[in-house]
């Protein structure tokens, strides 16, 4: 049975930005901060602003009816059960456009291992299987959610070399969702929910460091690693002259929800996870009621993301001019 007496961790959720982790790791989604950085945001809604229904081919095409062939955006979900379960109550957000389809590719077991290996069977059957069965191309796949991570630790590796591992597996994942849509232009990531419940034995502070691999990694497209460079939109100023066109490596980077928090409700948000009732017996995966309402807190903040409104609604909801960034790049 789920291990509801074990008492919370009192480490503050990465959005709630606490004191630094073990006096290095800063909290806050985007490294001391839950607001996406200024160019980062630019290049975001410059790339929500070009989504559009892409029919099988990966072109611009009228709206058709779901698996149609016609036009569709896909949005799709990666990565292991919690995930599946979470996007089986999802709902998009009031006032999504007609050609938004999401379509739920996660699959138990599929963690970061997994996911960073481009031959596994989830990329090369299970992906293209399920997406088949939904009657979308993977040309018309242009936002995902991921949710990755792992179950335990490397053995003998402690904070910070786990993340640091952990990290150079979501370069791989994001590098892979990008060769296999390869029209993908944003992605929001997530790592595990709160492992204190388990059954088998608590998970923390285990679950807790995985959310530092995520910031890690956006953190590491933002600071302009070449392994991540995220596509460049149509309006982005030229390279400088003599410089090779940059070719994207990865979509864009961004956070979804943040998914841990040990019972306590969230300073940022609100959102909290209560055992029994939010777990199922084991205490690892989320109960119908959990998944319920991380589904509903995951469709308010992309409902509440006035950039994600954009693709979503297919209208400008006030996001700032993203005819240029503020500075010129070279990526």
């Amino acid at each position: 049975m789920a291990n509801c007496s074990s008492p919370p961790t009192g480490l503050p959720p990465i959005p709630d930005i606490g004191p630094p982790y073990m006096g290095t790791h800063p909290g806050g989604l985007y490294v001391g901060t839950n607001s996406v950085p200024a160019l980062h945001a630019w290049r975001y809604r410059a790339l929500a602003l070009e989504i559009e229904p892409l029919d099988r081919f990966g072109r611009p095409a009228p709206v058709g009816a779901p698996g149609s062939g016609g036009g569709e955006i896909g949005f799709v979900g990666l990565g292991f059960s919690n995930g599946q379960n979470i996007l089986k109550k999802f709902v998009l957000p009031v006032g999504t456009r007609r050609a938004v389809r999401d379509v739920n590719l996660c699959a138990p077991g599929a963690d970061a291992s997994i996911l960073a290996n481009a031959g596994s069977a989830y990329w090369k059957s299970y992906v293209p299987m399920q997406l088949a069965a939904a009657g979308m191309d993977a040309k018309q796949v242009q936002v995902a959610w991921i949710v990755s991570g792992e179950q335990a630790p490397p053995v003998g590796v402690g904070f910070p070399a786990n993340i640091v591992a952990l990290q150079a597996q979501w370069v791989a994942i994001v590098q892979n969702a990008l060769a296999v849509f390869p029209n993908l232009k944003i992605a929001y990531l997530d790592s595990p929910t709160y492992g204190g419940y388990n059954a088998a034995g608590s998970t923390e502070p285990w679950n807790y460091e995985q959310g530092y691999a995520v910031q890690g990694v956006i953190a590491q497209q933002i600071g302009g690693d070449p392994a991540l460079a995220p596509p460049r939109p149509a309006n982005w100023p030229p390279p400088p002259p003599g410089a090779p066109p940059p070719v994207p490596a990865a979509p864009l980077l961004l956070w979804g929800l943040c998914l841990w928090c040990d019972g306590l409700p969230r300073t940022w948000d609100g959102l909290d996870l209560i055992c029994p009732a939010d777990v199922n017996f084991d205490g690892h995966h989320l109960s119908p009621r959990g998944s319920e309402k991380y589904a509903g807190f995951l469709s308010a903040r992309l409902g509440g993301d006035v950039t994600a409104g954009v693709w979503l609604t297919g209208f400008d909801l006030g996001a700032p001019p993203a005819s240029a960034p503020p500075v010129q790049v070279p990526g």
